[in-house]
C-alpha cells in the first residue's frame, strides 16, 4: 500500500492524519521514548531500537491502521490498532494505542485519532475495541468515555514499574452486530485509496 497516497483531511489548522511510513520510525520512537523511561503508561522497560521499532510498524501496518498526526508538517503523535489477544476466538477484537508528544497534548489530537481508529475498526469488521489504561490517568479515561467506552474491570497491581505496583483498567466499546455470524475481519490493505482518504479525513466529535 502506498501510504503517500492516503493523506487525510485536517482536524484543525495545519493538521493532517495519515498512515505511518517506515521513514517516520525515528520520530515516532522519540515520541515513545519518554513514555518508556518516565511513565507507567507503557509497561515496557527499555526503549526499543530503531530496527525493532521499524519492525513493529511494518508488522502492525500489514493488518491494522497505524496513523500519525502532523501539525504544520511536524509529527505530533501516532496511534494504531493491534490484536487484543492472540487466540483465534479473539480475532474480532482490537486494542487501541495512542502516543502524543507532551507539547502537543490537550489540542484534540487524541480525539482525532480515536475518531479514525474506531472508524477503521468498524470498516475492517471488528466487533470490539479495547483500551488498556494504567491508573491514574484522568485524561485517557475521559477520552475513552467520550467515545463510548465502558469500564470492563480493573486489574489490581498487575504491573511493577518505576518502583511501584500499578493498577490497570480495561475499557471496552462494542462495534458490531452480535446477532449474526461474524465473518473474518479484512486487512487495511483491502481498502481502496478512496475509502482510506474518507476515513483519514473524517472530522472529530
Amino acid at each position: 500500500m502506498e501510504t503517500n497516497a492516503t493523506r487525510g483531511g485536517s482536524g484543525g489548522p495545519g493538521r493532517i492524519f495519515r498512515l505511518a511510513r517506515e521513514a517516520d520510525t525515528g520520530r515516532l520512537r522519540d515520541i515513545y521514548r519518554p513514555y518508556v523511561t518516565d511513565t507507567a503508561v507503557t509497561f515496557e522497560y527499555d526503549v526499543p531500537s530503531v530496527a525493532e521499532f521499524a519492525s513493529r510498524i511494518r508488522h502492525i501496518s500489514a493488518q491494522y491502521p497505524y496513523l500519525v498526526c502532523e501539525e504544520r508538517g511536524e509529527i505530533a503523535g501516532y496511534a494504531y490498532l493491534s490484536p487484543f489477544r492472540e487466540r483465534a476466538a479473539y480475532d474480532w477484537d482490537v486494542e487501541t494505542s495512542v502516543y502524543i508528544e507532551e507539547r502537543f497534548q490537550n489540542r484534540g489530537i487524541g480525539s482525532g485519532f480515536y475518531a479514525r481508529l474506531l472508524a477503521f475498526a468498524e470498516e475492517l469488521g471488528y466487533y470490539n475495541a479495547y483500551g488498556v489504561v494504567t491508573l491514574p490517568n484522568a485524561g485517557s479515561l475521559a477520552l475513552h468515555k467520550a467515545f463510548g467506552f465502558e469500564d470492563a474491570g480493573i486489574w489490581h497491581r498487575c504491573g511493577y514499574k518505576l518502583g511501584r505496583w500499578h493498577d490497570v483498567i480495561c475499557l471496552e466499546r462494542h462495534l458490531g452486530n452480535f446477532d449474526r455470524e461474524p465473518v473474518p475481519p479484512i486487512s487495511i490493505a483491502a481498502l481502496s485509496a478512496e475509502r482510506l482518504q474518507e476515513i483519514l479525513g473524517k472530522g472529530e466529535i
